[in-house]
């Protein structure tokens, strides 16, 4: 949200209303922990193209708010023709903004969310210090990001796949252990009533993985550092292709949510 340009791990809006249609349940739990009513007024930090501010209008009806911000002007247009095209637009809005120096009061948001965008910041701590300011005393602060150190796939050549796994999640996001992060840095900041819920999220699509993960930048990037090479690359790759013909190809990636009620 913070940062001037897009990290290595940035996903197009196309991208991320795909990647949406396989994580409906748990969208839809995550807003259930918001404990939304009628009038309420609420943030989506990170709201990417609207995918959410439009389930979270339904909530919160026309006497409520919903703001959404995102660092990509991009998103944020695409978002803000969304509500248009609904019809919601009276009461959702879509700001580009800096989620670590928001520009609302103290105390102004009923509840505040954000979905698997802390695994993209610089600087994840005061992101949160701010999405608590700005959240009522008795609100809730919804997190939930991958982390991004469970992802595993398959393959015989182990060695190759933890090095990219690991060059992932420590170099192709700004934050890509978000997900364990989650429950302490609420804990220390004094939120109570935390839960805090587990999703494995699966793909057995070779070619969805192709698609839409970052993954063939981390072997790119794997190789120009020296880390692997083509032949390590393409010994990885003749790995999966064969599953895939196979049809047992297998990666997950552990989702974490949080929720605290603020003191």
């Amino acid at each position: 949200m913070s940062d001037p340009s897009p990290p290595l791990g940035y996903i197009s809006p196309d991208h991320l209303e795909q990647i949406a249609q396989g994580v409906d349940h748990i969208k839809e739990h995550s807003r259930e922990l918001m404990q939304l009513a009628p009038g309420h007024r609420v943030l989506d930090v990170g709201c990417g193209p609207g995918i959410d501010t439009l389930a979270l209008a339904q909530e919160v009806g026309p006497t409520g708010e919903v703001l959404g911000i995102d660092y990509d002007a991009q998103m944020i247009a695409r978002a803000n023709q969304r509500a248009q095209e609904a019809g919601v637009q009276s009461w959702v809005c879509h700001l580009q903004l800096d989620a670590t120096a928001l520009p609302f009061d103290d105390n102004s948001f009923h509840s505040c969310r954000s979905d698997r965008v802390f695994q993209h910041l610089s600087d994840p701590e005061r992101a949160l210090d701010e999405m608590i300011r700005v959240t009522r005393p008795g609100g809730w602060i919804v997190l939930a990001d991958p982390d991004q150190g469970t992802a595993s796939i398959d393959t015989p050549h182990v060695e190759i796949e933890r090095t990219l796994m690991r060059l992932r999640a420590e170099q192709m996001f700004n934050n890509g252990f978000a997900g364990r992060q989650h429950h302490g840095a609420l804990v220390r900041r004094g939120l109570e009533e935390i839960s805090m819920e587990l999703y494995p999220l699966v793909n057995t699509d070779y070619g969805l993985l192709r698609q839409l993960d970052v993954i063939d930048r981390t072997e790119q990037h794997a190789m120009d550092t020296g880390v692997l090479n083509a032949e390590d690359i393409a010994r990885w790759h003749q790995s999966l292709r064969q599953a895939d013909e196979d049809g047992t190809f297998y990666g997950v990636v552990l989702l974490v949510l949080v929720a605290g009620r603020k003191a």
